[in-house]
């Protein structure tokens, strides 16, 4: 087992961390102990600082804290639901629970650059909520989407970024569904 040494600044306060910093150890910290448990992320919002700058090179990094609740507590969250794409060379990234990177589409990276200038979010994405590479966790996750999906206080759907041709469409399928909220 491979280990890094790595300092982890929280707030003003920087930690020394020896852990393995690999996707498989993080799930391996966040088990899905019950039939009804799930993941979710607490995406960190775009710092105050930043929300200004156009380039999205020159934004933070995504980051958040993964965590594991029971659906049975009802717990409050929003899901997103997106294009999953191809992966991109080099691939993008979300930094959860202070240092490990999770792999992700540039779509679903995307959306979640979106979702944090909201501010701070608790969202379930099957990308990063569900251990994808563990094909025993996906067979008892996946048929939980109704139970995920359901309850979630809101499903943000992404297709892409937007252009005039896109937001054109939104606009015809807002008028036609009488005002539903289209952001």
């Amino acid at each position: 087992m491979e280990s890094t040494d790595k300092l982890v600044s929280r707030g003003d306060a920087v930690i020394q961390m020896s852990q393995p910093m690999t996707p498989a150890h993080l799930y391996d910290r966040l088990p899905l102990r019950t039939t009804d448990s799930i993941r979710v992320l607490e995406l960190d919002p775009l710092p105050q600082k930043c929300r200004n700058e156009v380039s999205p090179a020159m934004k933070p990094p995504l980051t958040g804290q993964l965590r594991v609740v029971s659906l049975d507590l009802r717990p409050s969250f929003t899901a997103l639901s997106y294009v999953w794409g191809d992966f991109a060379h080099p691939r993008d990234v979300a930094i959860c629970n202070a240092g490990f990177p999770l792999e992700i589409t540039p779509n679903c990276h995307d959306a979640l650059l979106a979702l944090r200038r909201k501010g701070p979010v608790t969202i379930w994405i099957d990308a990063i909520c569900i251990n994808q590479a563990d094909n025993g966790e996906k067979r008892t996750q996946i048929p939980l989407m109704n139970d995920i999906y359901s309850p979630a206080t809101t499903t943000h759907i992404w297709l892409c970024e937007c252009d005039d041709k896109t937001n054109q469409g939104l606009d015809w399928i807002e008028k036609e569904t009488r005002g539903c909220v289209i952001d």
